[in-house]
């Protein structure tokens, strides 16, 4: 009834100690023992004919891996390319200008300050992603089979935005964000946590799935550390326009929230959210500003986890929710990893805090693509370019735009029905015709 948070703290610091332990003396015993790898892998996971029967027509699944320092101090880049028809593999070394390349580019877009904007940073930032493309995707762009990437990031990777990256740097006297060449305007970019979880079973939906949107109403803080979200009643309102939904304010408590959240339907959370660290420990949504409780007016990751939802589509339009403690081998223990392992088959989220303005925008154009029946790759950066074709040059920095992310089953979540009715025109004119030719035969004989 009163859960001590100090103890949950130290027992979720426990069982990632534990964990890593157990890893440890795994690869010890793996390194004496090759032979019993056998029994760690048989049964687990998927193929990779599994993974590539999985994969469209026309989409590569990137894997990165960065290894561990070596003797010298190097560290290993392994790239993998996958496609129905090929598996591809690149290896390079890490050297410092990778490493300095990475720290700038998130630094200058998760802490974004635009009065110290500037030509030379403009230009540093420009060589930076123009540095990332060449080392990340430029050595296997050969092996694309076309527009459509699902990335499974690695390490400190999944901090990057990869559609912000450019393929072309070009000294200039002056700012130009807007004519920068992202890599949105070429792919159509999704990620996921393992590529192990791709599914190609996906049912034929001809209706838009039905949005619930909880707006939690912050308009009383009582420890004055929440503010209101005006912007994110406004993006509600947007997009139940173009949708059809409901709109939810505030829940009873929070058993009535994990029954809403494991309802069904796509599940749209416009509210404040936090980021995990190595001191405050686990990720949380901010349910409540006047709850007594910190527990009652929080959902953090681990109880996440431990939802049983059937959700084609979690969108998490709060701050940094794809953010949170970053841990060597365990990855990001954000929100929308949890999301996923909680069984959400796809989740929208964002790297940091985004401004309300244009996030806003940029979901409404999303939801409007979708509704088309776009897959949530092309809904995601046609929603991107349409903001930046329409938005003032001042208001062009990545930081706008390329913090929201789509990771999970980038499959459309509404099947067009004018092509299903094409086809279905066109199979009963094939059967007319056969029919017809196969009964004058029959007069015939």
């Amino acid at each position: 009834i009163r859960p001590d948070s100090l103890k949950i703290s130290r027992w979720q610091e426990e069982v990632f100690t534990s964990r890593r332990s157990y890893q440890q003396h795994l690869e010890k015993i793996l390194e004496e023992h090759p032979e019993i790898g056998h029994f760690k892998t048989t049964g687990t996971g998927r193929s990779m004919k599994q993974i590539r029967q999985n994969l469209g027509r026309k989409e590569t699944l990137l894997e990165y891996f960065i290894s561990g320092p070596g003797r010298n101090g190097s560290r290993n880049l392994f790239i993998f390319a996958v496609s129905r028809k090929n598996c591809d593999f690149f290896l390079d070394t890490l050297g410092d200008s990778f490493v300095q390349n990475l720290g700038m580019v998130i630094r200058d877009l998760h802490q974004f300050v635009p009065y110290r904007e500037s030509v030379q940073r403009y230009d540093s930032l420009k060589r930076a992603l123009y540095g990332l493309y060449e080392q990340l995707l430029s050595p296997v762009e050969p092996y694309f089979t076309g527009h459509d990437l699902i990335i499974v990031p690695d390490e400190e990777l999944a901090y990057l935005p990869f559609d912000a990256l450019i393929d072309r740097y070009e000294p200039e006297p002056v700012m130009n964000y807007p004519g920068l060449p992202y890599l949105v305007n070429r792919y159509r970019i999704t990620y996921a946590y393992n590529s192990g979880i791709l599914e190609k079973e996906r049912p034929a939906v001809y209706r838009f799935p039905e949005v619930t949107a909880l707006v939690p109403d912050y308009s009383q803080p009582v420890r004055g550390s929440v503010s209101i979200l005006a912007g994110a009643s406004e993006e509600v309102d947007h997009i139940l326009k173009v949708t059809d939904g409901k709109r939810v304010s505030a829940l009873p408590d929070k058993i009535d929230l994990i029954r809403w959240l494991e309802g069904g339907g796509i599940l749209h959370l416009a509210m404040h959210a936090m980021a995990g660290d190595e001191f405050e420990g686990s990720s949380y949504l901010i349910l409540d500003s006047t709850a007594g409780s910190v527990f009652s007016s929080r959902i953090y990751d681990y109880e996440i986890n431990a939802l049983n939802l059937s959700s084609p589509m979690v969108v998490l339009s709060a701050c940094e929710t794809g953010g949170g403690w970053f841990r060597s081998g365990e990855g990001i223990l954000s929100l929308s990893r949890s999301f996923v392992l909680a069984g959400a088959e796809s989740v929208v989220y964002t790297l940091w805090p985004v401004e309300d303005v244009s996030g806003s925008e940029l979901m409404y154009n999303y939801y409007r693509e979708l509704k088309k029946g776009r897959s949530k790759g092309r809904a995601i950066s046609q929603a991107k370019k349409s903001y930046l074709a329409g938005t003032p040059p001042s208001f062009t920095h990545p930081y706008y735009w390329a913090a929201y992310q789509v990771t999970g089953d980038p499959a459309p979540l509404i099947r067009d029905r004018k092509a299903f009715l094409i086809a279905c025109s066109l199979l009963m004119i094939f059967l007319a015709v056969y029919l017809g030719i196969r009964r004058i035969f029959r007069r015939s004989a």
